[in-house]
């Protein structure tokens, strides 16, 4: 990171990892761990080839770049709000998710993005670019010196769209540290919230089927709820109902609709449950 340069101008993360560790044991006032730590980055900081292979190491332990296919990026749910975004922004999002580093970095000369995203107009480019920084779904990570040739490097939101492994507290807390405020994107309200409906097919086959329904407007259309033992309606009431963020699709529970997983006995739950206005 930038701001932990001090010590590690390599950035390197078996140094940074040393570093860190000292800090919590003069926060933990542990003195003694803290003079055999800094003995160790001592010793690495002196060793620059101790240090690259400590680097490549701890490098081999994580998720490899080579088994990488496929990006992730935050359900609807999530984050509405990026569904406001313009659509050249919108783009330019989802294009830096599929080239995305795992430490949620991205350095891509601008005429390079222009002619992927086939985007003629600079300016219309650099306007996708601020639209995404405003919204702090991007951050800038390393600005070179005016006059450079190089790229800049971005931060991606890896809350919202990451490749490899997923962030812990502390990246995240890194990244929050770069932007201009601490607003918070991946609970925005929204009039709508993603819904699974399930349905069975007339070979027997149930299916289950993405959608999103109304926050806000309740339904007077009453599902047949599925015969249950009397030991089933007890155990279920003494579970908690999952937050409202849970990502956990097996039931979902929204304007009074319950709908059960797909392996319940059920009968069929027609489309037209979820009200006839979301098809027009």
């Amino acid at each position: 990171m930038p701001g932990n340069r001090q010590g590690n101008p390599t950035n390197s993360p078996v140094i940074q990892a040393i570093i860190d560790a000292i800090d919590v044991a003069r926060d933990v006032h542990d003195n003694d761990a803290a003079t055999k730590l800094q003995a160790a980055l001592s010793a690495l900081q002196r060793n620059k080839r101790l240090t690259h292979n400590a680097d490549a190491k701890y490098n081999a332990h994580r998720y490899p770049d080579k088994s990488i296919t496929y990006t992730k990026v935050a359900t609807y749910d999530q984050c509405p709000a990026r569904f406001n975004l313009s659509r050249d922004a919108q783009s330019l999002l989802s294009w830096m998710g599929s080239v995305v580093s795992q430490d949620g970095l991205v350095c891509v000369p601008q005429s390079y993005m222009a002619s992927i995203l086939r985007i003629s107009n600079r300016q219309q480019l650099r306007r996708a670019i601020n639209e995404l920084i405003q919204d702090q779904y991007i951050v800038i990570y390393d600005q070179p010196p005016k006059g450079s040739h190089q790229a800049t490097t971005y931060m991606m939101d890896r809350r919202i769209i990451r490749s490899g492994k997923d962030p812990n507290d502390n990246d995240i807390d890194n990244y929050i540290t770069l932007t201009t405020s601490h607003k918070d994107k991946l609970h925005t309200t929204t009039a709508y919230q993603q819904a699974i409906i399930t349905q069975k097919r007339p070979d027997g086959k149930i299916i289950r089927i993405g959608t999103v329904v109304p926050t806000n407007t309740p339904t007077d259309t009453k599902e047949k709820e599925p015969v249950r033992t009397q030991q089933q309606r007890t155990s279920s009431k003494s579970k908690p109902k999952p937050p409202i963020e849970s990502t956990t699709n097996d039931t979902i529970n929204t304007n009074n609709l319950s709908i059960p997983a797909p392996d319940t006995d059920i009968d069929d739950i027609m489309l037209d449950i979820i009200g006839k206005e979301m098809f027009v």
